[in-house]
């Protein structure tokens, strides 16, 4: 799963390889919805963060402009076949079984939130907020999100 921090380091990336046309960072706001609305993206074709970051290096050496999201998925899901293609079939079962329990762990989180009153629960433990997280990812970019 892609989450939000994932995207704001993968627009970094894209910072770094398109300086002149890169989505906007130096506004916390815009940065986090724009990298929010990304990861949903990215989520729903189930991309890998390494994948991600390998289409925007691959897509960077041909194409002088920053990537849009589709840009991005397009060339993720090149990546991801030509590794998949590849692999042997000692790799494929051990990636196969690698998801399996990523997604029997993710399964397990979800019934902890349905069960847990309100506390967050996630893969790294009990959250203490995501503002927090946020600001941390974020720090010193534009103007702060005042906790509430």
């Amino acid at each position: 799963m892609v989450t939000t921090a994932d995207v704001l380091d993968l627009m970094m990336l894209i910072s770094a390889c398109h300086h002149r046309t890169a989505p906007r960072m130096d506004d916390r706001e815009v940065a986090i919805g724009t990298a929010n609305v990304w990861a949903e993206l990215f989520n729903r074709h189930a991309l890998a963060v390494a994948d991600l970051e390998a289409a925007v290096k691959r897509r960077a050496e041909s194409e002088a402009d920053a990537p849009e999201p589709a840009e991005i998925i397009r060339f993720a899901r090149d990546v991801r076949a030509l590794r998949t293609q590849s692999e042997s079939a000692a790799e494929r079962r051990a990636r196969e079984d690698r998801r399996d329990a990523a997604l029997a762990e993710w399964a397990a989180v979800a019934a902890l939130n349905a069960s847990s009153g309100g506390v967050s629960v996630s893969r790294q433990g009990v959250s203490v907020g995501w503002r927090s997280r946020l600001a941390e990812l974020t720090g010193g970019f534009g103007k702060s999100i005042p906790d509430s």
